[in-house]
Order: C-alpha cells, then structure tokens, then sequence
C-alpha cells in the first residue's frame, strides 16, 4: 500500500509539473492555430485623431495577417494591432522571436509594460522581405522607448518579464496597402 500511495504521488507530481510547464508554454508562444487567439487582438489606427487609414487582422492557414491601406490624409499614416495578456509575461526571457513575411515594408513591434491604450512604448522596426517568411530574434537592448513617435530617455529599462502587451505597428508615410502575416510570436530563455 505504501508504494502504491508513492507511485500515485509521483504521478499526481508529474501531472502537475507537465500542467504547469504547459501553461507557461501557452504564454512564452502566441500562435494562431485557434480562432479564440483573434478575440485576443485589437486594431487601432489614425482614425482615433481624425485619420482616414485602416487596418484589420483575421486568420488564415494558422497565420495572423494585418492588412488595410495607410493614408497621410488628415494627418494620418498608422496602423497596429496589439494584444493585451492577462498579467506580465513574468516567465524570464532572453529574446523575443517573431516570425512573419511582409510585403516588403517596414514594420515595428512594440510592447508595453501596462496595460493602458495609450502611453509610451517600447519598440524596434524591422524591415520585410516582400512574400518571404523570415524569423527576427529581439532582446530587450534592440527597444526603445517611444511615445507619439517621440523617443523617450527617461523610462525604465525594458524587462521582458514585465511585459502586458504586444503589437505591431505601421506608420513612416509608407502610404497606400500594407500587409503582415504573422505565424509565432515567441519569448525564449536562450
């Protein structure tokens, strides 16, 4: 009986610790291989100040895509989608690695330590190869923090762990159609 209530145990603690690692799997990788994952994302472009440009993000083939037209009419010219978590990221994490294919433009990822609609950013821009998927590897030195396109030196460093949004953004006067297809966004201890 005793070695049957220790194997149970060890059973019970191995259920556990797989559990667990899962859950922390499910936040160290954003991927979009469930519809639930596009309720997770918000778009948010130039018409919160009068613009005209737009964006949308759905599903297609486990990939998120961010598309829509930029315009400078109105003193436009910007575009995103973020997605907010449930708390911070607070795995440790070395680097972020996002993999997408572009159109050939120039697109930023952004994240953010609170969970406000506005407020700084902290941000890095990477060019797209047009039609071809490439993976971009992130850490935390490659950001910096902005606000309205302004940049910021006195905000604290960026820790990946503090993490509570994540999000991508076009703007630059690349005006006229624009897409990004996003297949993993992923926060890596290596």
């Amino acid at each position: 009986m005793n070695a049957l209530m220790k194997l149970a145990a060890c059973i019970l603690l191995f259920t556990l610790t797989l559990e667990a690692r899962v859950q922390a799997n499910e936040m160290k990788t954003v991927a979009f291989s469930d519809v639930d994952e596009l309720q997770k994302w918000l778009v948010v472009s130039d018409t919160v100040m009068g613009g005209v440009s737009h964006g949308q993000f759905l599903l297609e083939d486990n990939n998120g895509i961010f598309f829509g037209v930029l315009s400078l009419e109105n003193n436009g010219g910007f575009a995103s989608i973020r997605r907010l978590f449930s708390g911070p990221v607070s795995e440790p994490a070395a680097k972020i690695s996002i993999r997408v294919k572009g159109d050939g433009g120039r697109f930023q990822f952004r994240v953010r330590t609170n969970r406000n609609f506005d407020g700084y950013a902290y941000q890095v821009s990477f060019n797209t190869i047009e039609n071809e998927w490439v993976t971009l590897y992130f850490e935390p030195e490659d950001f910096i923090a902005t606000y309205r396109g302004m940049v910021l030196n006195n905000v604290p460093a960026l820790d990946f762990s503090d993490i509570e949004q994540i999000g991508f953004l076009i703007s630059e006067k690349q005006q006229g159609e624009f897409a990004l297809h996003i297949h993993t966004i992923k926060f890596l201890q290596q």
